[in-house]
């Protein structure tokens, strides 16, 4: 197996002297392509937190994360975007689903964004396996909440990412 994803001393601290807070301290972590890792503990505890990181939506403090051998955080902003697009899917606690535009359109959001063609035959086998070949041309906000977090999956994986990460997925 090859490793995807490695950390080295990976910190995030917010604040200073007495008020500051060590929301994830040296964490080094190695993960092999296709094994599943669940990240647990309690509220507060700094997991959201390292799955930022993790995913390039946090700068650490210090250490660094490794994603096919390469540190994220060498990369200029603008080439991390695309890193981000290309290579990671992201499925949020809150979705972050766009309110203006249609559930297929947010499913394919971040390919069109990449400038890449949508895959539509792997993008609806996503849509039907998750149901929601008939929720199309709603609007999220026309969905319940179970619908919404099946778009933000199938937006998450229409992209063919080389890592998925997934933040309170239940």
């Amino acid at each position: 197996m090859d490793k995807i994803l490695r950390t080295k001393d990976l910190c995030k601290y917010y604040g200073s002297g007495e008020n500051e807070v060590r929301a994830v301290q040296n964490a080094n972590i190695e993960i092999q392509r296709g094994e599943f890792v669940a990240i647990v503990g309690k509220s507060g505890s700094g997991k959201s937190t390292l799955l930022h990181m993790l995913g390039g939506l946090d700068t650490p403090t210090s250490g660094k994360v490794f994603i096919r051998g390469k540190d994220i955080f060498s990369y200029k902003d603008d080439a991390l975007a695309v890193f981000r697009r290309r290579k990671i899917g992201f499925i949020f606690q809150s979705f972050n689903l766009v309110s203006s535009i249609n559930v297929w359109e947010n499913i394919v959001l971040p390919i069109g964004l990449d400038g890449r063609k949508v895959d539509e035959a792997f993008a609806m086998d996503i849509v039907k396996t998750l149901g929601l070949e008939k929720k199309l041309h709603n609007l999220p906000n026309t969905l319940s909440g179970g619908q919404q977090q099946r778009v933000a999956i199938a937006r998450a994986l229409a992209s063919k990412p080389d890592i998925l990460f997934a933040d309170e997925p239940t």
